[in-house]
């Protein structure tokens, strides 16, 4: 990705003010007035559902598993989807020491990758199983780890950076999991095209998961512009996991 280019180029630098790091995905994606989001499981009948989650399931998720490929469920009978692959091998380590001290089995757990779009899938159709936000992202985020919104994946991207599809030619907006990597795009934006940039400073804002793809599956006339594009990063093979049993 080459970011904030002229027009010609297949770039195009949308206007407006830089919002503060917590603007809701409603404002920061340019919600049509009158457009209702649906509740998160209404998404899945959505028009532009199967095409997001393809993007989706290009970003992996971890999960804990047995050494059966059944999911290592908490106390509380929940699964667990890690966003953070390090997080994820901590909360095995301690797993299986928990398992240790109540005279159970920790051989054999693992961690598997398990695409994003079937993780926010399962996540949204069932009370038990949850998508565990990485730490360092919501402190990038703002929010506080114990607060109801501290269960949501934040999402980062520079409402300033636009691409155009290859696909469809429509500009996309690329949307991050890391804030580390958003700011590295948008710094590589900043330097790579300063005469258009001029002396405004591109800065990058927050979103949620859940927000984002309840917007951008949305068709019909007055849908946001935009869809999900994820930088060139994340762009790996999530491999076939085995199937998670119940």
């Amino acid at each position: 990705w080459i970011l904030v280019l002229p027009v010609a180029h297949g770039f195009i630098r949308p206007r407006g003010g830089v919002q503060p790091p917590r603007t809701p995905a409603s404002a920061a994606l340019g919600l049509p007035e009158g457009m209702e989001m649906p509740e998160a499981t209404g998404v899945f009948a959505e028009p532009g559902w199967p095409d997001l989650k393809v993007e989706l399931n290009r970003v992996p998720t971890w999960c804990i598993v047995q050494a059966d490929g059944a999911p290592a469920k908490e106390a509380s009978g929940a699964t667990l989807f890690f966003v953070d692959v390090d997080e994820a091998l901590s909360r095995r380590a301690s797993l299986g020491i928990e398992r240790l001290k109540k005279g159970g089995e920790s051989d054999g757990l693992d961690i598997i990758p398990v695409p994003l779009g079937d993780a926010f899938t399962l996540a949204a159709g069932d009370i038990k199983a949850f998508l565990v936000p990485s730490q360092a992202s919501l402190k990038a985020a703002g929010v506080d780890p114990t607060s109801p919104e501290g269960t949501e994946v934040p999402l980062f991207a520079c409402m300033q950076i636009m691409k155009e599809d290859e696909r469809t030619g429509k500009p996309v907006l690329p949307l991050f999991i890391d804030a580390v990597e958003a700011q590295q795009a948008t710094s590589m934006a900043q330097e790579a095209a300063p005469a258009e940039a001029g002396e405004e400073t591109l800065e990058v804002v927050g979103l949620t998961l859940t927000g984002a793809v309840k917007l951008l599956t949305q068709g019909g006339p007055g849908a946001p512009a935009y869809r999900w594009a994820p930088w060139q990063g994340w762009d790996v093979v999530v491999p076939t996991p085995r199937q998670l049993r119940a």
